[in-house]
C-alpha cells in the first residue's frame, strides 16, 4: 500500500460530484490457476476522501470441470485483503455430478467496500485491487478464468449520500449484503431478501441490482424466473427487472443428480409505479423473489446465495432524457 497526499486540484468545490475512476483491461487471459491471486487481473486507484467507499465490478467467464462435485470461489482483494466491511466481493461456481460438463460462463463479481481488516479504506491512499481464487470444495478444482475474451475490472470511489442533497446531482445509493444467504425458497409466498433506500428527490429514477450465486437442481426440464419488485410490486415503468435460468437436460445422462451453481446478476431501472409518475421521495423497500416461469409445472429443487456473498446495490440516479423499450 502506497500513500501520497490527497490531490486537491479538482476540489474547489466540495457540493459538486466529481466521479474517479479506473477501467483495466485484459484480452484473452486464458488463466489456468487454480488458486491464488490470478495473473493480469490488478487494477490500481487511488481514493481521495476518508467517508467514501469503493465499488469494484469484474466481468469476465469462469469454470470448473474434471469433478464430482468441486467449487471456486473467486474474490476481491485490496492490497492483499478481502472486503470486510461490509463483507467479501466474491463469486461462487460450484459443480457436482457434472464431472465432463465443461460450460464456460460470462460471469460478473461485484460489490462495494468500506475498509479491510487493516480499518478503513482511506483517502490520498493508493490501492491494488486484484482478482483471486480458492477451492470452496471437497475436492481439488480445475478452473479457468477469461477464456478467449477480454477481462474487465472497473472501479469507482462512490461518496456516502448526503441529506439534504446538495443543489447538483450527488450520487444516493445502499447497499444490503447477505453472507451465506444458502436460501430455498422455491415460490414467490416469501422473499428471499430485501434491502431499503430512502429517495431525495421525486422526479429520479431507481436502479436495481442483485448479484449472487443461483442454481437449478433435481429436474430434466425446468425454468426458474427471479425478479425484483419495489413496495411490493414489480416495475411496470418502463418493464420489470427479472431474470431466468432454463436447463434441458433431457439427453443427459440422470439429468436429475445433475447440480451447476453459478454467479447471476439482476439488474435494471425503473421509473415508478405508473408510466405517468415516478416514484415519491421517502423510503422505499426493494425484495427478490423467485418463481416457475410460466408452464413449467415440474417439481425441482432451487438454491439463491449459494456460499458466497450476495447482495443489493441500490441506487438513485437523473432521469432519463430519451426511452427505448423493445417488448
Amino acid at each position: 500500500m502506497l500513500s501520497l497526499p490527497t490531490d486537491d486540484s479538482n476540489s474547489g468545490n466540495d457540493n459538486i460530484y466529481q466521479p474517479i475512476w479506473r477501467h483495466c483491461v485484459a484480452a484473452d487471459l486464458n488463466e489456468l490457476a487454480d488458486n491464488g491471486t490470478l495473473n493480469r487481473t490488478e487494477c490500481v486507484i487511488m481514493k481521495k476522501a476518508n467517508d467514501s467507499a469503493i465499488k469494484v465490478t469484474w466481468d469476465g467467464s469462469l469454470r470448473v470441470v474434471s469433478c464430482s462435485e468441486c467449487c471456486g470461489r473467486w474474490f476481491i482483494t485490496f492490497d492483499g485483503e478481502e472486503c470486510s466491511d461490509p463483507a467479501p466481493i466474491d463469486g461462487v461456481v460450484h459443480s457436482k455430478n457434472a464431472s465432463i460438463v465443461n460450460i464456460h460462463r460470462s460471469s460478473t463479481i461485484t460489490g462495494i467496500c468500506s475498509g479491510t481488516a487493516s480499518g478503513p479504506l482511506m483517502g490520498g491512499t493508493i490501492y491494488s485491487v486484484l482478482l483471486n481464487l480458492e477451492n470452496c470444495g471437497s475436492e481439488e478444482v480445475n478452473a479457468f478464468t477469461g477464456l478467449e475474451s477480454v477481462t474487465s475490472m472497473v472501479i469507482e470511489e462512490w461518496p456516502q449520500p448526503r441529506d439534504p442533497p446538495p443543489s447538483s446531482y450527488w450520487p444516493n445509493w445502499n447497499q444490503c449484503t447477505y453472507n451465506g444467504l444458502d436460501s430455498l425458497i422455491n415460490n414467490s409466498s416469501v422473499a428471499i431478501s430485501s434491502c431499503n433506500i430512502t429517495k431525495k428527490r421525486n422526479d429520479t429514477w431507481l436502479k436495481l441490482s442483485w448479484d449472487g450465486n443461483v442454481g437449478l437442481m433435481n429436474c430434466s426440464t425446468c425454468c426458474m424466473r427471479w425478479y425484483i419488485t419495489i413496495d411490493g410490486e414489480e416495475c411496470s415503468s418502463p418493464l420489470p427487472v427479472d431474470a431466468a435460468v432454463y436447463q434441458d437436460l433431457t439427453t443427459t445422462f440422470n439429468a436429475r443428480i445433475f447440480d451447476m451453481r453459478r454467479p447471476a446478476t439482476i439488474s435494471g431501472l425503473c421509473a415508478g409505479p405508473t408510466s405517468d409518475r415516478t416514484f415519491d421521495s421517502g423510503d422505499h423497500t426493494i425484495e427478490l423473489f423467485v418463481d416457475r416461469c410460466d408452464g413449467f409445472d415440474e417439481e425441482f429443487s432451487v438454491i439463491t446465495g449459494y456460499q458466497s456473498v450476495s447482495r443489493f446495490i441500490l441506487e438513485e440516479v437523473a432521469p432519463e432524457r430519451t426511452s427505448c423499450t423493445v417488448v
